[in-house]
């Protein structure tokens, strides 16, 4: 059985028996709910169960729902008025995070949708600067773009390189940026994930690199040898000593044939 086996289990459960149902909601006044916009159809299902007993307290935004790929619904927290006559809705509309033109974007985006958010977000912040909406036919337009306008700011208006910062959704999505930046060959920091360079497999591939640009280059030697099968630390050590002693690449390679 997997997550959601288990869930439709106990729901179903749950859903016959009124003994079991009640006993387990006596024990409870409240039940609170955050990220709403995240859960499914059976999440919602079982939390029902519990409604007649228990008072439901849920958090969500409606509008940064993201999760619908792996089955979250969104009108779980949209339609909790309807669903639920009763309940209550508190609006949080001051905005901690933003200035006001960002959430100017964001509330004309809302306005924009055919569903009914009826909400104004407000910045206690206050105002900034203006965003700039770009569109991109690919990842890797939208890459060098973002490095030629790092580029630019340096040489026009002498920004450093640490006045940037660049946020992404996933630390997949940052890959194609990256190689725009080794590319035009700008320094950064990487938060959240492995940069490029450091990861393994690219090591890996330049450790041989390495040893053909420079024969003498024991540790990327020493990475090389541990990419073949049956060869470990002590054997790496051994040939890596060998290798090192060699003039040329072609008596190197020769030596580890």
């Amino acid at each position: 059985m997997d997550y959601d086996d288990l869930l439709n289990s106990v729901i179903q459960t749950l859903s016959r028996n009124e003994n079991a149902r009640k006993s387990i909601a006596s024990q409870y006044d409240h039940i609170l709910v955050d990220e709403m916009q995240d859960t499914n159809p059976l999440q919602w299902k079982l939390l029902m169960l519990f409604q007649e007993e228990c008072h439901l307290f849920c958090v969500g935004d409606d509008a940064q729902s993201i999760y619908g790929f792996r089955g979250a619904d969104f009108r779980n927290v949209h339609q909790f008025k309807e669903r639920l006559p009763n309940s209550e809705v508190l609006k949080l509309e001051d905005n901690y995070r933003s200035t006001q033109e960002i959430l100017d974007v964001s509330n004309w985006l809302l306005e924009q949708s055919p569903l009914e958010y009826n909400k104004k977000l407000k910045a206690v912040r206050g105002e900034g600067n203006k965003p700039i909406l770009m569109n991109f036919n690919s990842g890797w337009e939208e890459a060098n773009w973002i490095a030629d306008d790092i580029v630019k700011n340096k040489i026009e208006e002498s920004k450093n390189y640490s006045d940037h910062l660049i946020l992404a959704r996933t630390a997949y999505g940052l890959k194609k940026i990256e190689g725009a930046l080794i590319a035009k060959k700008i320094p950064y920091k990487l938060f959240g994930g492995t940069q490029f360079m450091q990861s393994s497999h690219i090591r890996d591939v330049f450790s041989a690199l390495s040893i053909v640009t420079n024969i003498k280059d024991e540790i990327a030697w020493m990475r090389y040898l541990h990419l073949w099968e049956n060869i470990g630390d002590r054997k790496a050590a051994k040939y890596t000593q060998k290798v090192l002693e060699a003039e040329n690449i072609d008596d190197c390679i020769l030596l580890v044939r």
